[in-house]
């Protein structure tokens, strides 16, 4: 383990600690285009290159976006005439989703056109399902306009369409899944990589009553597009004003619920309560209160002591983080590696903290690649590995930022933002590099 401060590095022993340990706010979308968050492949742990002379590379558009592994060009709005997203190719025309067999993108044709009389609202998309055949899911509340005495007329609809061979193929409606009735105001969804949630907020029915029967669905897909939908719970507001919306939060394996209040944290590996709700479920040990879900991470306060505990939700293992009040920063994670703000990295493999600067009052700014920490001190710009404490470059000028099935994405910016984007694939199964 070892400590910097924002002038100088210092290396000290590394030590283990005990610990017992486990794809988008939404799901990764437009406003979050390549967090470092997803990463969860292996990178080559053996001395880095500098170069890709034999490796494929590949331009990322600034407007891409990563969910559950899957990169989508435009894939939020896409095509909305009302919404036109910067980067697709027209409203109204296809958008498209990165193969990455072929290190090509694919196009995707939005489900169908807008009939005459009808217009879509909120039209959103999401991808699940394995990267090699991702599956593109589209969502719309579609408006019928007001026909003679009749009035306006809503509808929610959700189609899917699977992309495979280098193609995509033909929508497969599953507007079924939907409750029956007038429609929904507002559906709200995020993928997860076996399917998606779909939140339905009920319609006003005047009086500021909400429609009955609306509530979170999760939904899986066979190899045939067959929807099996399990209701997780219903929104049962007392009037229209208690629900603004649904706010999911998808990393990885743990997704985050708010409905204004209470909140709820549901892990989907084996679809079971981590956080409870006053509807009753499975509640995380310690009674605790969640501050953040990044991967298969969850960081929690315990309420009987008010320690702040990070936990694998896949293997149980936890580990008591050295914060007391609050967390420094939002978590970020690459693979089994966890971390926190600026001044804190632990692996939760083998619960041995690999960087603890949090006596510092001011940590120089950093960012995490595999084992290595990227420093921004302002001076040297070192890059360190983990392991050992030692510096193993100084002036970075590109960095790592995430994993794509096969694939790293890389930034060429030489800052902390990520930018100047690019894919580059990995060479018998790591990534060759550029490192630094």
């Amino acid at each position: 383990m070892f400590t910097y401060s924002r002038g100088a590095i210092a290396t000290v022993t590394i030590s283990a600690v005990l610990a017992v340990s486990s794809c988008s706010a939404r799901s990764t979308g437009p406003d979050d285009p390549v967090p470092a968050t997803t990463s969860s492949d292996h990178v080559s742990s053996t001395a880095p290159t500098t170069t890709t002379a034999d490796s494929t590379t590949v331009d990322l558009s600034s407007d891409a976006w990563i969910t559950n592994q899957t990169i989508a060009n435009t894939c939020n709005n896409p095509g909305n005439a009302g919404y036109p997203v910067p980067g697709s190719r027209g409203a109204d025309t296809d958008h498209t989703v990165f193969d990455v067999t072929s290190g090509t993108w694919l196009p995707v044709p939005l489900p169908r056109p807008d009939r005459a009389g009808e217009k879509s609202e909120h039209l959103e998309c999401v991808i699940t399902g394995d990267p090699k055949d991702p599956v593109v899911v589209y969502a719309s509340t579609i408006v019928a306009s007001a026909q003679g005495r009749s009035g306006e007329k809503r509808r929610g609809e959700v189609y899917a369409i699977k992309v495979r061979g280098g193609s995509a193929d033909d929508a497969v409606d599953l507007s079924s899944i939907l409750t029956p009735g007038t429609g929904p105001d507002y559906i709200d969804f995020k993928s997860f990589p076996g399917g998606f949630f779909l939140g339905e907020v009920g319609i006003d029915v005047g009086g500021g009553r909400v429609a009955p029967g609306r509530g979170l669905k999760l939904v899986t897909l066979d190899d045939h597009m067959k929807p099996t939908v399990t209701n997780v719970f219903p929104f049962s507001p007392r009037n229209v004003n208690d629900i603004d919306g649904v706010d999911m939060s998808v990393n990885g394996d743990i997704t985050r619920v708010v409905l204004d209040k209470p909140d709820a944290v549901l892990k989907i590996g084996r679809l079971d309560w981590i956080r409870t709700t006053p509807r009753g479920s499975t509640p995380l040990p310690d009674n605790p209160s969640v501050y953040a879900a990044v991967g298969r991470f969850v960081v929690y306060r315990v309420s009987s002591t008010n320690r702040i505990v990070l936990m694998d939700t896949v293997s149980g293992k936890k580990i008591t983080t050295p914060f007391k009040d609050a967390l420094p920063g939002d978590p970020r994670v690459w693979g089994s590696v966890v971390k926190i703000g600026n001044s804190w990295v632990v692996d939760m493999s083998t619960g041995t903290v690999l960087l603890d600067s949090t006596k510092e009052t001011s940590p120089a700014k950093n960012a995490l690649a595999d084992h290595y920490l990227y420093v921004d001190d302002g001076a040297d710009n070192p890059v360190i590995d983990l392991r050992t404490g030692r510096t193993v470059s100084k002036g970075w000028t590109v960095r790592p930022v995430g994993r794509i099935e096969g694939w790293t994405i890389v930034s060429h910016s030489g800052t902390l933002e990520p930018d100047r984007l690019q894919l580059v694939k990995d060479t018998n199964g790591t990534y060759p590099g550029p490192w630094w």
